[in-house]
């Protein structure tokens, strides 16, 4: 390959995953320094008794370079991780009941996934038998900078939706379309949402609009706002006739953790006000070790975390 034409790869490479966050790493879930496991407690408050009820317990496990391994949700959903060598791309997401394998192209693009659930062998429980669920499979159109996701579901294939994004030269994303059809009776694409990202000068996110459609045309439109370190701070969701419904307003602590949320809602034409609030406690890391969440000014549930660490 020529020199010209290795750039040109690397190039388009960066553009389609210069933006993302690794999903499966301690960057992903805000934690600082190079952790090893989180087993988390949620102690949830019995207002009747004012004591806490069981708690709620899950565990995140990550190797030495920050990708997740092991995660156990709810005190018993376990799932396991496996990856590209080298990278934080995940080949096998596999559980008790489910295997989800990715597949990738030579510049670490995504190109399909596919999950499958298993089930025991009626005649041999010992066995395990699989059945595909859903596929995706994902294309590229380098000269205008797009990227196809087309998600079906099986077993029959009919129900078709497809993910269309574009991004600027940048690798910011900028557009995203969401499209459905019944692949049977052979219908047009239906557009169901369109979401459009607006960026500063230096490529920092600023600002999202985003558009939900149903049969007559706009359902709602939804305008995000994000602040200096890329957290969304205000969002505001209108009718079609442009009437604001809801509206969120998210303030954040040093640490970057959510410290208060307010939502302003409509519901039978009069306007409700909720909020939210949590209270926190760090480890030396700046990871949180405690939350304390608030609801309408009363405890509801206390979250604890035991964060271990790699040492160095």
């Amino acid at each position: 390959m020529k020199t010209t034409k290795l750039y040109a790869s690397l190039l388009l490479a960066v553009l389609f995953t210069g933006h993302s966050m690794a999903q499966y790493t301690t960057e992903y879930y805000g934690l600082k320094g190079k952790v090893k496991e989180v087993s988390t407690n949620v102690y949830v408050t019995n207002h009747t008794t004012n004591r806490p009820v069981i708690p709620i317990g899950s565990q995140l496990h990550f190797d030495s370079i920050g990708r997740l391994t092991y995660q156990l949700e709810n005190n018993f959903h376990h799932t396991f991780y496996r990856y590209k060598s080298n990278t934080t791309l995940p080949t096998t997401i596999s559980t008790s009941n489910k295997v989800i394998s990715i597949e990738y192209n030579h510049l670490n693009q995504k190109i399909a996934e596919t999950e499958s659930i298993k089930y025991p062998d009626p005649v041999n429980f010992h066995d395990v038998m699989i059945s595909e669920v859903k596929k995706v499979n994902v294309t590229y159109d380098t000269s205008i900078n797009t990227e196809y996701q087309t998600v079906t579901v099986l077993p029959e294939g009919r129900k078709t939706k497809v993910i269309m994004s574009i991004y600027d030269q940048d690798g910011c994303k900028i557009k995203e379309c969401s499209y459905t059809y019944d692949t049977i009776f052979n219908e047009e694409k239906t557009i169901t949402a369109s979401t459009s990202y607006i960026y500063d000068v230096e490529s920092n996110l600023m600002q999202y609009i985003q558009y939900t459609y149903n049969e007559e045309g706009v359902d709602t439109r939804t305008i995000g706002n994000y602040n200096k370190h890329g957290k969304l701070k205000n969002e505001t969701s209108y009718t079609a006739d442009d009437f604001p419904f809801r509206t969120t307003k998210i303030e954040y602590d040093k640490h970057g953790n959510i410290k208060k949320k307010t939502i302003t809602f409509a519901e039978y034409d009069e306007m409700f006000q909720t909020s939210y609030s949590y209270k926190y406690k760090y480890d030396k890391q700046g990871n949180w070790t405690a939350m304390t969440f608030i609801y309408d000014g009363q405890v509801y549930s206390t979250t604890k975390r035991i964060i271990s660490y790699y040492t160095e």
